[in-house]
């Protein structure tokens, strides 16, 4: 690769003044040819062909090898996990881009032991969970009494209870922070489990609740179908996992999410999750707190003191000088005396700070961008400089948990929900959760929406769209409207009440 550096004996001797040649800021940015393969090599570690046969409970193939895909054209799938050399550019990218890998399960939870981290993965999750949800079954269910029925499903499952899914659905969304991938499977003893998903297998008192594996523990495993055909729904999606015991779990069963989902080409690599959040973060981490402490460095460091001196004289006598200036450094505060020789001068330098909070403060916020948490809820704090009211981050983080709700939470509530109704109560009906708002308005706030809400209804009436007792029915269901307790229809004549002109 570097035959253009060697010397060729048909130039011309040089000559002395020419400038010598010098080819490091080439070599800087063009690694051999072999540390680029291998750099590629690192980030796609897993292939096709590291995928074995695996039979299935019914005998079937269920994990197949590239050798044995028949409709494939082998060697032009065997080009897409190759490095071309040749490709202008690609070793300057790869270079730039060589720590984009995956880290692997053991490290991510060793990263997730760093303060910062784990907040980022585990904040979200929590705060998601804390709001309240109902259970809403449809109106032709043939439920006698849902009401009740609902308030003894949720005692059950409160972290009070049996099953305690609040802290179940909390685990699976920061696992999958954390990991790139969650994995929940309900425990339903006697239940053949390696077959699709069938209702009539949960008995009376089987369900037990729901168990959150992490992903080192059990095995991905991707039926033909899901490797061989792209038109099908489960293309490059796990079939079955298998656990360490050899017992395999359908799809029909489990709850399988990914976070930040990457391309097929990667899914083997990992391991059919997606990217996991410490590995975007564990740079900018480090970054930031590495930031972070050199501002105590620099607080006790920011003056340098200098004495002129000759610097000759005290390179020949540095042995019997140093103790010297050891004293000066030691002494070297407020609360010293320096004695110096007559005419002798002492200067000082300073470091500046200013603004080097700042420069702290915008890596914590690179870190809380990465993660898509609101920097003052991140960092408990009011970050100097932002101009913001903080309204468009607000809203953001507010989608963040809503899609954490949507999501991961909900799919294994209404799981949990189903199993236990069959479990418990040996009752087969449709159910959906549904949670409720993430910002509950205080007293105040809420009494302002009633008044702009009565000058709304007081318009409604007087133009004849709705009657008072419309009305009445609306502050009746609403729980919220302090008149939820009110009994028959609404007085023949209402008062003529006009808010804007009342004395």
């Amino acid at each position: 690769m570097f035959d253009f550096l060697k010397k060729n004996k048909n130039l011309p001797p040089k000559t002395e003044n020419k400038p010598k040649e010098d080819f490091s800021d080439i070599l800087s940015f063009r690694p051999p040819a072999a540390d680029a393969a291998a750099i590629f090599d690192n980030n796609i570690q897993r292939t096709l062909k590291d995928i074995i046969v695996i039979r299935s409970p019914l005998g079937a193939e269920i994990n197949v090898a590239t050798d044995s895909l028949g409709g494939y054209d082998v060697k032009k799938l065997e080009q897409f996990y190759n490095y071309d050399p040749n490709i202008l550019g690609t070793e300057k990218i790869l270079a730039a881009f060589q720590n984009i890998n995956f880290i692997g399960f053991q490290l991510c939870s060793i990263l997730n032991q760093n303060w910062l981290i784990n907040k980022c993965c585990a904040l979200p999750p929590k705060e998601a969970a804390a709001v309240e949800y109902d259970i809403i079954f449809p109106e032709n269910s043939g439920i006698e009494d849902p009401l009740k029925l609902i308030s003894e499903l949720k005692i059950m499952s409160s972290d009070c209870g049996k099953f305690k899914i609040n802290e179940a659905v909390r685990t699976f969304a920061e696992n999958k922070r954390i990991f790139g991938q969650a994995l929940a499977i309900p425990i339903v003893e006697g239940a053949d489990m390696s077959i699709p998903f069938n209702i009539d297998a949960v008995k009376k008192g089987s369900y037990k609740g729901m168990c959150i594996i992490e992903p080192q523990w059990v095995t991905a495993v991707v039926d033909i179908e899901g490797l061989t055909n792209p038109k099908s729904l489960r293309y490059y999606k796990p079939t079955y996992f298998r656990l360490p015991n050899g017992e395999y779990i359908h799809y029909t069963w489990f709850i399988f999410n990914t976070y930040s989902e990457v391309k097929d080409i990667l899914k083997p690599t990992y391991y059919f999750g997606g990217l996991p959040l410490p590995q975007l973060l564990y740079e900018a981490v480090y970054a930031a707190q590495k930031t972070g402490n050199e501002a105590p460095m620099l607080a006790m460091t920011k003056r340098l003191n200098y004495i002129e001196c000759n610097l000759n004289g005290f390179l020949m006598k540095q042995d019997l000088l140093q103790p010297f200036f050891n004293a000066i450094a030691w002494i070297r505060n407020n609360f010293g005396f320096l004695a110096l020789k007559k005419d002798q001068r002492v200067g000082q330098f300073d470091t500046s700070l200013a603004d080097f909070d700042s420069v702290v403060m915008l890596q914590y916020q690179l870190c809380a961008a990465i993660a898509g948490v609101q920097a003052v809820k991140l960092l408990e704090t009011s970050p100097k400089g932002w101009q913001s009211s903080g309204n468009i981050e607000q809203a953001n983080y507010k989608q963040l948990l809503k899609s954490i709700q949507n999501d991961d939470l909900i799919p294994i509530l209404d799981k949990h929900y189903t199993l236990l109704l069959k479990s418990e109560f040996d009752i087969v009906a449709e159910l959906s959760c549904v949670y409720g708002e993430i910002d509950t308005p205080t007293e105040k706030e809420r009494a302002e929406i009633n008044e702009i809400n009565s000058r709304t209804a007081m318009n409604y009436i007087n133009s004849g769209a709705v009657s008072p007792d419309e009305i009445r029915n609306v502050l009746r269901e609403d729980t919220n409207s302090a008149f939820n307790a009110l009994e028959g229809d609404a007085p023949n004549d209402p008062i003529d009440f006009d808010p804007d002109n009342d004395p």
